[in-house]
């Protein structure tokens, strides 16, 4: 048996940590299991990672406690997370700590006692020499103890640590550590439950207690489990009654685990398995079907328009999964998706299905993996996360919408679960399906190299038709219509038409991570940076056009240097200002804006998406969240008011990101049983971003995009490190960010890496914080990560307790 164990702690600290055994808890250590750990002056979870037969150091702490009967994390979760957290380098206990359901943390708290003292006497003394640590006196005054962050938060000031340390050694306050309680535990009720008893018992009780012997036949004749109040509101009687009969022994209380579930959402169409299947249907089923039997672990693109019944196809792939006593994972880009599948296929799967996503209550999200853990649900169905569920027998992993950017997490760890799917079906030979309309460049690149496999659907459902697709030169709306509204003539009259017919219209403005750009209004030129084939970002401050990527800039110019125009300016609209000229022309009509700032309370998206649903909205105006989850009855309009900010966006993906929106935009129409109408705006309608994306020719955008790629050696054919380095004063982030693109130039030698930077961020400044970035671009991602690994080490040690902040982007989804 080990001496000691591994532990890593979900703190931003890329290391392990050793500890040794105490001989009462050697039985009880295994790997994957949670320990209360002795770190610093606080007790904190840590999680076994691993056992060695030698200390590392002279002393070593033990362990005060194993928290978990059975472990957490079984190994091959622990792999999964170790291999995230090499690829994305992203400290292992914080992959670890994302992988669980929150509320598993245990920590201590640090409270605080005043002792016996005269303080009438003492602290005016002390307030001589400390208003700080007279103030924590005054607090403590009639309390029996207090914790060290409920001191802080009445304080609202620095200095409470050292007040409290410098009392403490005076003598006047005593402090001990306690732990925090659990944030989530098992939820559990009190029923009753009859003891055996002879029908000459009850008919004693019934002359002298009626309500007893009644509650009494109820609990034997019924085959309910009830509550004890439940019980008395049958006999009509109160709870004291069924106390008496426990007291008197003819009953138990018993506790029972109690299945907290998630909320379910309302209007749901759930019959979704009694459509007879498509050939294409069929087709891609008996692909889908042969791989999961042959658990080669084989990956294959499914590939159709929104309305192309892809899934159906899930379900009957599930369906099959489950034949061969192997379960499933169904990912969703969004919450909206995940819960109205869920509602769906508990509909015709029952409870063996389970959600998982980031906006269920704790003890929800708790109960659900506990559920998976025990075997007891093995469809799973989430976000993001889902893609770390307890799940013993994985047979199939779909991903819906592969091209999502929101599978890439934001936050540390920044892992792409789409990337985490692929890993997790490799080691265990589970087919993986990445459905799409639209893919990205990567996953059809495996494609073409023959390592993905390739089934489409390219019909519609019922062969319901495309929508009305009109696009409109905005250059001719300004040049020759002297229109310089921000709506084409067009738009405008599409929407007093839909309006008189009481119709509706959404008008859709992709304004996520914009940054301004300079365009020309007569022939459409956006400037470029001629390094990088960037579109060059503006910054008001000296009219300076930057690309963000290597640091290229000139000064704005004031006559076009394409057609010698003078309308060349900055261009930038927002979902605010769309809104308000919508109201300026219709008047009357009723109007929503849907955007970060509209829907930030918890239940105003959804308030917004039934609004509209029920027709209590004209016309709403939102940007790429009004795609995801509403449901199209009747006859739409749907606007993009500008196809140009994310085609112009400082970023080699603007113009996939473009194909994927419009994409997606005339997918979400014509769903109905009659066809949309969709008109888009654009100062470049010749652009192939936008002229396939109308005619619905990936395959075309993909051979043109692909060689623009490769020309210039961005993903597939390379990867990125995007290193993000912000702090609230400039001059520190710009520092610190130069220092690093130095250390990296050396560091590299003879490895084929090319360092970008430093430079500013698009987004220059966010919440305060000053953005510098540098990147690492290369052929071979271990070569740049063993480049990265050292230098991020030690740069992080030197800013640790400085105010400036360091993170790794691992593959960036976008260079904002």
């Amino acid at each position: 048996m080990s001496k000691y164990i591994e532990v890593v702690v979900g703190l931003p600290i890329d290391r392990l940590f050793h500890y040794a055994i105490p001989s009462h808890l050697e039985e009880e250590v295994a790997l994957g299991k949670r320990v209360l750990i002795p770190f610093g002056s606080r007790q904190i979870t840590g999680y076994i990672v691993g056992f060695i037969e030698e200390s590392p150091m002279d002393r070593i702490r033990e362990i005060i406690d194993v928290i978990d009967r059975e472990p957490a994390l079984a190994p091959r979760m622990l792999r999964l997370t170790k291999w995230i957290s090499d690829y994305y380098l992203s400290p292992w206990g914080q992959m670890i700590e994302a992988a669980l359901p929150i509320g598993l943390k245990m920590e201590s708290k640090r409270v605080i006692k005043l002792k016996e003292i005269d303080k009438a006497e003492v602290i005016p003394e002390i307030e001589k020499k400390s208003s700080d640590q007279a103030q924590v006196l005054r607090i403590l005054e009639g309390k029996k103890e207090l914790s060290l962050e409920a001191i802080m938060r009445k304080m609202k000031k620095k200095g409470v640590y050292s007040a409290v340390n410098a009392l403490e050694k005076k003598g006047l306050v005593e402090s001990r550590l306690v732990l925090k309680e659990k944030l989530v535990k098992p939820k559990t009720i009190q029923i009753v439950k009859v003891k055996e008893i002879s029908e000459e018992v009850l008919k004693k009780l019934t002359k002298g207690a009626p309500k007893q012997a009644q509650a009494l036949r109820i609990l034997k004749e019924s085959k309910e489990e009830m509550t004890p109040l439940q019980l008395a509101e049958k006999v009509g009687t109160s709870t004291s009654t069924i106390k008496s009969l426990k007291e008197k022994g003819f009953l138990d209380y018993v506790l029972k685990e109690m299945r907290r579930r998630a909320k379910e959402i309302e209007g749901i169409e759930k019959e979704i398995g009694k459509l007879k299947l498509t050939d294409e249907q069929r087709k891609a089923l008996g692909v889908i079907e042969k791989s999961i039997d042959e658990k080669k672990g084989e990956v294959i693109l499914l590939q159709g328009p929104r309305g192309s019944g892809k899934e159906r196809v899930y379900l009957e792939a599930i369906t099959h999964s489950l034949s061969k006593g192997k379960g499933a994972i169904l990912l969703y880009p969004e919450i909206i998706f995940a819960s109205r599948a869920f509602a769906r296929l508990t509909s015709y799967l029952g409870d063996r299905v389970a959600i998982l996503h980031s906006e269920l209550s704790p003890g929800v999200r708790y109960d659900e993996w506990r559920r998976i853990k025990k075997g007891m649900a093995d469809v799973i169905i989430g976000t993001r996360l889902a893609i770390f569920a307890p799940l013993k027998n994985l047979g199939l992993i779909i991903v819906d919408g592969e091209e999502e950017t929101s599978y890439k997490q934001e936050e540390v760890p920044k892992y792409h679960a789409r990337e985490a799917a692929l890993k997790r079906a490799k080691e265990s030979g589970t087919t993986v399906i990445l459905s799409s309309g639209s893919p990205t460049l990567e996953s059809y690149y495996e494609v073409k190299n023959e390592n993905y496999g390739l089934t489409r659907l390219s019909q519609r459902i019922d062969k319901r038709r495309l929508p009305e697709i009109k696009l409109v030169d905005m250059r001719i709306e300004l040049t020759q219509k002297k229109n310089r509204s921000i709506f084409s003539l067009e738009l405008q009259e599409a929407i007093r038409r839909r309006l008189e017919k009481k119709g509706q219209a959404i008008l859709f403005l992709n304004r996520r991570g914009f940054a301004a750009f300079v365009l020309c209004r007569e022939c459409g030129l956006v400037l470029r940076c001629p390094n990088c084939n960037l579109v060059l970002t503006f910054h008001f401050p000296g009219r300076i056009l930057r690309c963000h990527h290597c640091n290229y800039s000139i000064r704005t110019p004031d006559i076009c240097p394409n057609c010698r125009g003078h309308y060349i300016k900055s261009f930038g609209i927002g979902t605010q200002r769309v809104e308000e000229e919508v109201k300026k022309l219709f008047p009357k009509a009723r109007v929503m804006r849907m955007d970060t700032d509209t829907t930030r309370k918890k239940g105003y998206y959804e308030r917004i998406v039934k609004a509209f649903e029920e027709g209590k909205v004209d016309i709403l105006v939102g940007t790429q969240m009004v795609l995801k989850g509403i449901e199209f009855k009747d006859r739409v309009l749907l606007g993009v008011v500008s196809a140009d900010t994310a085609l112009n966006l400082p970023d080699f993906r603007a113009t996939e990101r473009t194909f994927t929106l419009l994409s997606q935009v005339i997918g979400r129409a014509g769903r109905g049983s009659l066809p949309d109408e969709v008109i888009i705006q654009t100062y470049t309608p010749e652009h192939y971003g936008i002229q396939e994306a109308c005619f619905g020719d990936y395959d075309s955008f993909y051979n043109r995009e692909i060689e623009y790629r490769k020309e210039l050696s961005y993903p597939p054919f390379t990867h990125l490190i995007n290193i993000l380095v912000r702090s609230n004063v400039e001059k520190q982030s710009q520092k610190v960010a130069s220092h690093l693109a130095s250390a990296l130039v050396k560091a590299k030698k003879e490895e084929k890496v090319q360092i970008l930077g430093p430079s500013p961020a698009p987004l220059t400044r966010v919440k305060g914080q000053y953005r510098w970035q540098v990147a690492l671009k290369g052929k071979d991602i271990e070569n740049l990560r063993r480049v990265l690994r050292p230098i991020l080490k030690r740069e992080k040690t030197l800013t640790r307790y400085s105010n400036v902040f360091i993170s790794v982007d691992v593959d960036p989804v976008a260079l904002l």
